[in-house]
């Protein structure tokens, strides 16, 4: 669904490979992340320098190896540095390639998953977020320990918002945000 879907299904016409659906609800999105045997992130060029894409981690933590277009240097290409392969925005046969290069190299492929997904669990889960903001404003807390769970609002970060506001002020909690996050 969207403003592009008509001109999307009219460029696929005929291709046996693809398939469009429409709006699937959100306790699908394991169950679809998992089908695939490569994720394609395609970005327009300077789309990368401005906004790390949300369904990147989606894609990651699903233990499938992510092709991505990027700059070079941007937060994208960083994190997919061992977790992915990166294209120069625009380069279709470089995305060409890539992507098949995965899908006929399936231990290359699945090398990647596997390095994508323990970058997710390592880098971005909520309690390690936590955990980080914490050691910031110099609260003594117990070591990370594997197999631990941490239950948070459906929001995400906003007690990590909350936290650094209070201890920073409006201003420079949102500036120091994304140091968190990272």
């Amino acid at each position: 669904d969207g403003a592009a879907r008509m001109d999307l299904e009219a460029q696929a016409a005929g291709l046996p490979n693809v398939i469009f659906l429409p709006l699937q609800p959100a306790d699908k999105l394991n169950q679809l992340l998992n089908i695939a045997d490569v994720h394609v992130l395609p970005q327009k060029e300077n789309a990368a320098d401005l906004v790390m894409p949300s369904k990147l981690l989606g894609m990651l933590a699903s233990g499938k190896a992510v092709v991505a277009t990027a700059n070079p240097h941007t937060e994208l290409a960083n994190v997919l540095d061992q977790a992915g392969v990166v294209v120069q925005p625009g380069d279709v046969d470089g995305l060409y390639r890539a992507i098949r290069k995965l899908l006929q190299d399936q231990e290359l492929a699945e090398r990647i998953g596997r390095t994508g997904r323990a970058g997710v669990t390592e880098r971005w889960s909520q309690a390690r977020a936590e955990y980080r903001l914490a050691l910031s404003l110099h609260v003594d807390l117990p070591e990370l320990a594997h197999g631990a769970a941490l239950f948070a609002d459906i929001s995400g970060f906003t007690p990590l918002t909350e936290a650094l506001t209070r201890a920073l002020g409006l201003r420079r909690g949102a500036e120091e945000l994304p140091l968190y996050l990272n």
